[in-house]
């Protein structure tokens, strides 16, 4: 009886305060569920009014936002096929140059002479074409069939058949350029070598009097040429030509120059696949380095009248002052974003230079197209507004009668289940999901620690080794784990290997192929393998393992202390900086090869440079290059140039720092650097994640007597 009493006088009172509390709960349940959907729609209704309001001047500044770095990067795009190009005309007159101060080297190589209005066998097929009056099928010389007449005769032939030696690097360079028409070898005895896209006619020229050729001889450089009439008639040319010469005993003598020609209107297909004309620009245009209006995206352009002389606007003389003042900001090669009036319409105009040709690209944007996107945005934030108060409506009564249906059948069982299991959930979490995340963190952090001890960390290195040269190098990873290496060390007593490479992607899976890359490549050198042959077979067995997507660009080089000769690999790497002679720092440029981990059938070429005392070489990756400001302009080539060549060339380490501290500045606060050895670690530039992992190597010759 006692028993049930003080059941009784327990178990009531939790029912009636049970009761009680549900009661409670429905109409607090109730009044919230009230209040939130005033709120709700109140806020939603205020959230469409002000979104109206203010989209089109949100959307003005988005544009102006975007715009600007969409065609720097597009004009970035069409700048790296010119370089293309311009590597290629560099390397055929280099290969002429050869060929002409080492005759005794090179026989004779023939090629078909054609004369005007002949045909070559095929489209494409290199052929030789003599000056007009020269060479005795000519007609109008005065003296065919004389002894002097064959005696040039001879002469020219001989000349031509010695630079026919490069008739296969002529093809290859026109059929590996789609934009590209014709390559032509002009001597300054007057032969030309051709090779023409197209299997048209044979116009006999003496190239002496052509543009491109005066223009390479007169700058003795690499230079693009003004626009002129081709001398087959196919319209505006655009081209790139180079000198080439003959080097006897020290002394370099002028023999002719090398160019590559493209037709004006190709622009158009470079300009629509150099990463799309994309956003919402309708049409864009393109002025020459005088401000002559070259072509748009409507297909108008310059043109070439009845007697051969080309036609083209000039902007800086129009009678539209905003145009005029446009054009003239580009011509000198500015940059940046303006509104005016174009072709009677109130426009947004994003331009950027093209630097190789002196050029400036334009993308439009109409405020037609812009007030489109603005009354589509407007009824976009309309319809989610309407959409979000419904849903949220429904989701919230189907949830509050949810609750009050399950509220009396487990009120009262809630808070005993708490209590009682409070102390056994609590453990669980500490031991299970806590400890996870540890257990991740501390996995994370050991294979962080790894691949850190897996960059050469101890300068300088080699303790005992005669000291031939300086090294020194740092990695500051993106991520915990970087993609990013670099390596050094003996092949034999005479023969030291240095590495550098970017590997694609981010993580673990970047760094499980960087591991695999840098051991593959140090195993197959120390074999014995020639340097070309050892990058390829890494190559092939990179493939056989590399995850689909991913692939490696890197910079190999074999340096011989007896020489201080440097043997080199680019699979797709950054080019190096060369400081010589104790001169600034230049770009070691060459065509490079491909990436690594991509096609197993893939030939790399060994090029060679020469080191002397106190000459040093600098590499890098990509992550130097392409670190961005707040204003997303990348840091770039030209300007790492200016920074390296304003610090201390006697300590590598000061070197480093001042790169550093310029890319600090650049985007606008200093690094937060963690957690890695040598003062690198990963970090954020201006409140940002850093973007890609930044890596460093450089090496000094010392004498090697």
């Amino acid at each position: 009886m006692k028993s049930g009493k003080i059941h009784a006088a327990v178990i009531l009172p939790a029912l009636a305060a049970a009761a009680m509390l549900t009661l409670f709960f429905t109409a607090l349940c109730a009044f919230c569920l009230k209040r939130i959907a005033n709120t709700v729609h109140v806020n939603t209704s205020a959230l469409s009014v002000i979104a109206a309001q203010m989209s089109q001047n949100t959307l003005e500044e988005q544009g102006n936002a975007n715009a600007h770095p969409l065609v720097a990067h597009i004009s970035a795009d069409i700048e790296n096929r010119l370089r293309y190009q311009e590597n290629s005309v560099r390397s055929l007159a280099a290969m002429l140059t050869a060929i002409y101060s080492n005759q005794e080297e090179f026989l004779p190589q023939k090629l078909p002479v054609l004369a005007e209005g002949q045909k070559p066998p095929f489209p494409g097929a290199p052929y030789i074409s003599f000056p007009p009056g020269k060479y005795p099928y000519h007609t109008g010389n005065g003296n065919n069939g004389s002894a002097a007449a064959e005696s040039t005769a001879a002469a020219l032939e001989n000349e031509a058949y010695l630079a026919a030696n490069c008739a296969n690097f002529l093809s290859m360079i026109n059929t590996g350029d789609s934009e590209i028409i014709g390559v032509n070898i002009g001597t300054e005895s007057g032969i030309v070598i051709a090779c023409d896209k197209t299997h048209q006619p044979n116009a006999v020229y003496d190239p002496r009097l052509r543009p491109w050729f005066i223009g390479a001889k007169e700058k003795n450089d690499i230079v693009w040429n003004d626009i002129f009439t081709g001398i087959r008639g196919r319209g505006i040319i655009v081209g790139c030509s180079a000198p080439f010469y003959e080097i006897q005993n020290g002394k370099k003598t002028f023999k002719g120059a090398v160019f590559t020609s493209s037709l004006l209107t190709s622009f158009d297909s470079i300009m629509r696949t150099a990463s799309g004309i994309a956003g919402n620009a309708n049409d864009y245009f393109l002025l020459d380095n005088y401000g002559r209006f070259l072509f748009d995206s409507k297909g108008d352009g310059a043109v070439v009248d009845g007697n051969g002389i080309i036609q083209a606007a000039n902007y800086i003389s129009s009678s539209n002052e905003e145009l005029a003042m446009l054009a003239r900001k580009m011509v000198n090669q500015e940059s940046g974003y303006i509104q005016i009036k174009y072709n009677n319409e109130n426009v947004h105009i994003a331009y950027h230079p093209v630097r190789p040709l002196g050029w400036s690209l334009a993308l439009v944007f109409s405020d037609r197209d812009l007030f489109m996107m603005i009354d589509s945005l407007e009824r976009q934030i309309l319809r989610v507004a309407s959409d979000t108060e419904e849903r949220t409506l429904n989701d919230m009564s189907g949830t509050v009668i949810l609750m009050l249906a399950s509220a009396c059948l487990f009120f009262a069982a809630f808070a005993f289940l708490v209590l009682r299991f409070y102390k056994q959930i609590q453990t669980k979490l500490n031991d299970g999901v806590l400890g996870d995340k540890e257990r991740i963190f501390t996995e994370l952090d050991l294979a962080a620690q790894l691949q850190a001890h897996m960059i050469p960390r101890d300068f300088p290195p080699f303790a005992g080794r005669p000291y031939l040269f300086d090294i020194y190098g740092e990695m500051l990873p993106a991520k915990e784990i970087g993609g990013d290496f670099f390596d050094y060390f003996y092949i034999d007593d005479d023969h030291f290997a240095f590495v550098i490479a970017d590997v694609s992607g981010k993580g673990i899976s970047a760094a499980l192929l960087m591991v695999a890359v840098k051991t593959l490549i140090k195993n197959i050198l120390q074999s014995g393998y020639p340097l070309e042959r050892a990058i390829e077979k890494a190559n092939k067995q990179a493939c056989d393992s590399t995850e689909t997507g991913m692939f490696v660009s890197a910079w190999v080089g074999v340096l011989e202390l007896s020489s201080g000769r440097i043997a080199f690999v680019n699979a797709g790497h950054n080019p190096p900086l060369l400081s010589t002679d104790g001169k600034p720092y230049e770009e070691l440029v060459t065509e490079p090869d491909l990436v690594l981990g991509t096609e197993t059938t893939t030939k790399y070429t060994r090029r060679e440079v020469l080191l002397k005392e106190g000459d040093v070489l600098f590499l890098y990756t990509d992550g130097i290059t392409e670190t961005f400001d707040s204003k997303k302009n990348m840091f770039g080539s030209e300007q790492l140039i200016a920074t390296i060549n304003k610090t201390s060339r006697s300590d590598f380490r000061s070197m480093f720092r001042e790169i550093k501290n310029a890319l600090d500045e650049w985007t606008g606060a200093a690094a937060i650097r963690v957690g890695m050895p040598n003062g690198s670690g990963y970090g954020a530039f201006n409140g940002m994640e850093q973007f890609d992992d930044i890596t460093m190597l450089a090496i000094r010759l010392h004498s090697q007597k």
